[in-house]
């Protein structure tokens, strides 16, 4: 089988050495790959020539018609990083061609960042040194409303995807009251993970921290708004590593000015927030250049898996972290 190289510049990140050298016993041209410039569409279908697996991660050209004409016998795509929905097309569809995302191997990374946003939060981290740093002596003491401590504590997951199971699973350790919010978790299903299924409102009255992790669709921008952040109790904590149009952002805005309530937001819409917005100037909104995924070492975990699924192919035996490309409109 001929392997084929569908990635922008990144590629030389993602694969790292190791990683482009079990590439390259398997048969793929990676040589050829642009380190110094964006990946054009001639570049792809030249890469991509004759291929029956095509790798990709960051700057994957999308598999136009021309593109795929290109592979005529092209059977899989295997995309080291998260959504496929830049590069996915109807004709890649129509021809049947498997896709399979590192979307569940960079959901980790993210919930080990929420972890640690989550755990800093009940310890007031963030309120507690603003306060020594202001008042230098005088705000050198612990007081329950800005540190709650984890035992006993409640936290909220607006979202039960694959970064919300790797939490939950996370915080098992801890002595923490897990609320989750899904249209689709039964109850049955709560109980064998062991959280509570709740209702949004019913998180944001109830939790120390709520954390987002719905998909980017249209029925889920703007769920957290003026109305849903008023039910948020004072001391309480928002934390955003999904989407930045789950948020209503003029409203987070108007709320961290009059509320003792402190975000988190490694996402926002667009990113970065425009020049002058409140975000930057709010002391009480933590800003993050979209890091909570796979970032410096963390993304070399997804070209090595990419490989694993590439070998796996050729052996016969099954790939993971297929794509159900019926259901594109609806997932991350």
């Amino acid at each position: 089988m001929r392997i084929g190289v569908n990635a922008g510049n990144r590629f030389w990140s993602v694969y790292n050495d190791a990683a482009r050298g079990r590439l390259a016993a398997l048969g793929a041209p990676v040589d050829s790959v642009p380190a110094d410039r964006e990946l054009t569409d001639a570049d792809a279908a030249r890469l991509i020539a004759g291929s029956d697996i095509v790798v990709g991660t960051w700057g994957t050209r999308p598999f136009t018609r021309e593109l795929l004409d290109a592979a005529p016998n092209l059977k899989l795509v295997v995309y080291a990083a998260g959504t496929v929905k830049h590069f996915v097309t109807d004709e890649l569809v129509a021809r049947g061609i498997t896709v399979c995302s590192a979307v569940h191997i960079n959901a980790r990374p993210v919930a080990e960042f929420v972890l640690g946003l989550i755990l800093t939060s009940l310890k007031g981290l963030h309120r507690l040194s603003s306060r020594v740093r202001n008042e230098g002596p005088r705000g050198w003491r612990r007081d329950e409303a800005s540190a709650p401590g984890y035992y006993g504590s409640t936290v909220g997951l607006v979202g039960l995807g694959r970064v919300s199971r790797i939490l939950i699973a996370l915080l098992a350790p801890y002595d923490i009251h897990i609320l989750v919010e899904d249209p689709y978790l039964s109850e049955s299903e709560a109980a064998a993970l062991s959280v509570t299924k709740a209702t949004l409102d019913q998180i944001m009255e109830r939790c120390d921290v709520v954390s987002l992790h719905h998909a980017d669709v249209e029925p889920n921008w703007g769920i957290i708004n003026d109305r849903t952040l008023a039910l948020m109790r004072d001391g309480t904590t928002l934390i955003n590593t999904a989407r930045g149009r789950l948020i209503d952002e003029a409203a987070l805005a108007r709320a961290l000015e009059t509320r003792d309530i402190v975000a988190y937001l490694d996402v926002t819409h667009p990113e970065p927030p425009a020049e002058g917005h409140p975000f930057y100037r709010l002391a009480n909104c933590i800003l993050t250049p979209h890091v909570a995924g796979s970032h410096a070492r963390e993304i070399e975990r997804m070209g090595d898996w990419a490989v694993d699924q590439v070998d796996a192919f050729m052996r016969g035996e099954p790939v993971d972290g297929i794509v159900d490309l019926s259901r594109l409109d609806s997932i991350a």
